[in-house]
């Protein structure tokens, strides 16, 4: 499901073709090429230019892989302002996909981005509702490669986040987080079992919480400069009718430097805490994927806390192509550790 969700999001765009891997959490990928689709429309902002208009770009999603068969689908961005008038105001994105495959699976899933004018609203919603194969290895920082197991598993989620700015560039809000994951099906007697994982029949949570932002990118799909740190902090309970009761938190912190031109360095810490309180093993912190770990399938290790550290170098190599070079290091846990 990572594929996809990279197609979807794109957040630096570009799209990964290789990697290599040494020691047991650290990552590092060699350069690879993106299409800079979004160049012209994203780069730093020119206040003497003449406001663009909305602009939607649409790319087929054709793949084929043993669990599911052959998949078709397609991918859409909608990239807007909400005022023409205002230069300086930031892109906003609505981000659409749907699959289908010949194993009767399917993803839809749709990610907004809504910056109203002035900024003094900022909207964020995800929501996502699928069924799909996945991979688990068992909760823990140590878990080999052999206990990997394949299971299935139908899920929605519903995540909308609502901000208002407190003064420019810094944003204070309200999150509401609901997942349900059912008709889970695993090898009885395997992983999910020997560990008795929470979850691993079915889960229903929904929590509430509140969130802090600074915001200075200079856009938010592809940022040239500027900082982005964000605290959340949500708690799920039977009073908001969850089956299970846990806190969250999380912090994620990227800085985003133009080194020449072009050539920008990307740096993030990420910090993930679920407890105290039981999470399914579903919304535990899962390590890899396309956002974080890269070099690791997402999910690969997974416990109540995830710590990561990542670095990025993006540079042109010829008309709309682009490299990117990049590093990270992390692992997972029972807590934070002192």
């Amino acid at each position: 499901m990572g594929f996809y969700r990279l197609l979807l999001q794109r957040r630096h765009d570009k799209a990964i073709e290789g990697c290599f891997c040494f020691n047991r959490h650290t990552t590092f990928f060699t350069p690879t090429v993106n299409a800079q689709l979004f160049k012209r429309f994203f780069g730093p902002p020119d206040t003497t230019a003449k406001p663009k208009r909305n602009k939607i770009l649409a790319i087929p999603v054709i793949s084929r892989a043993p669990e599911t068969d052959w998949t078709f689908g397609a991918a859409a961005t909608w990239l807007f302002k909400t005022s023409q008038r205002d230069s300086l105001l930031r892109t906003s994105n609505v981000q659409l996909i749907g699959i289908y495959t010949l194993r009767n699976q399917y993803v839809g899933q749709l990610d907004a981005n809504i910056v109203l004018p002035g900024e003094r609203w900022y909207l964020k919603i995800h929501g996502s509702a699928s069924r799909f194969p996945d991979s688990f290895w068992g909760v823990g920082n140590t878990m080999p490669e052999s206990n990997k197991e394949r299971y299935t598993f139908d899920q929605y989620h519903i995540n909308p986040t609502l901000m208002r700015m407190v003064k420019p560039k810094l944003f204070a809000g309200l999150i509401y987080d609901f997942q349900r994951f059912y008709n889970i099906q695993y090898t009885p007697g395997g992983i999910f079992d020997q560990q008795q994982l929470p979850g691993r029949t079915g889960s229903l949570i929904s929590g509430a919480g509140a969130t802090v932002l600074v915001d200075s990118r200079d856009n938010l799909y592809n940022a040239y400069k500027g900082w982005y740190a964000q605290f959340i902090s949500l708690f799920y309970g039977k009073g908001l009718g969850s089956k299970f009761t846990y806190n969250q938190f999380i912090l994620d912190t990227r800085k985003y430097l133009k080194v020449y031109r072009r050539h920008i360095l990307a740096l993030q810490a990420y910090f993930e805490y679920n407890g105290p309180g039981t999470p399914p093993f579903r919304n535990m912190a899962r390590m890899g994927g396309p956002e974080r770990m890269r070099g690791y399938y997402s999910g690969r290790f997974t416990d109540k806390t995830h710590v990561c550290f990542q670095a990025e170098y993006r540079f042109p190599i010829w008309w709309r192509f682009g490299g990117t070079a990049f590093a990270s290091a992390g692992e997972v846990a029972p807590a934070f550790k002192k």
